[in-house]
C-alpha cells in the first residue's frame, strides 16, 4: 500500500508508532483530510458529544448599505441586538472572518455596554486586550502577543 500523498512511503512507515491526530472544529470535507493523510479511520461528532449544548440560531439582516463592502462593513451593528436576543444574558463567543474585524467587533460590543457597564482597568489603551478586558470583552486571533494569550 502505497500513500498516494506521499508516494514514497512505505506500510512499514505508515504502520510505525507514529501516530497523526488532526482535529477540527469546522470540518466539513473530513474525508477528503483523512485520504490526504492516509488515515485507516476518521471520526466527525455531532452536537450531542457537547459537554456544554450549543444553540444556533440563523438570522437575516436584510439588506445593509448599497453594496457588499457596506453591508459587511455595517454587519457589526447588528450584533448586539442579535447577542440581546438570544444569549439570555449569558457568555457569547463570536466568530469573525479577519482580525482586524474581531478588533473592531470588540469596541462595537464595548461602545454598546455588553461587558462590564465601568472598566475595571482604566488606564489600558483601546484596542488592546487588556482594554477589552477591563470592560470583560475578550478576543484571540493569530496576531496578539504571545503575553496576551495567557490572560
Amino acid at each position: 500500500m502505497i500513500c498516494e500523498s506521499y508516494p514514497h512511503t512505505t506500510p512499514e512507515a505508515i504502520s510505525s508508532s507514529l501516530r497523526t491526530v488532526a482535529v477540527s472544529a469546522t470540518l466539513p470535507n473530513i474525508i477528503d483530510v483523512a485520504d490526504f493523510l492516509c488515515a485507516n479511520e476518521a471520526y466527525a461528532f455531532d452536537g450531542s458529544f457537547r459537554p456544554v449544548p450549543l444553540t444556533k440560531h440563523v438570522t437575516g439582516c436584510g439588506f445593509l448599505g448599497k453594496n457588499e463592502f457596506q453591508f459587511w462593513s455595517h454587519l457589526n451593528d447588528q450584533v448586539p441586538e442579535i447577542i440581546n436576543r438570544f444569549s439570555a444574558g449569558k457568555q457569547t463567543l463570536i466568530f469573525c472572518h479577519t482580525k482586524s474585524e474581531t478588533e473592531r467587533l470588540c469596541a462595537t460590543l464595548i461602545s454598546n455596554k455588553l461587558g462590564n457597564k465601568h472598566p475595571v482597568n482604566t488606564t489600558a489603551p483601546p484596542g488592546t486586550v487588556d482594554h477589552c478586558l477591563s470592560y470583560g470583552v475578550a478576543f484571540h486571533h493569530a496576531g496578539i502577543l504571545p503575553s496576551d494569550k495567557n490572560r
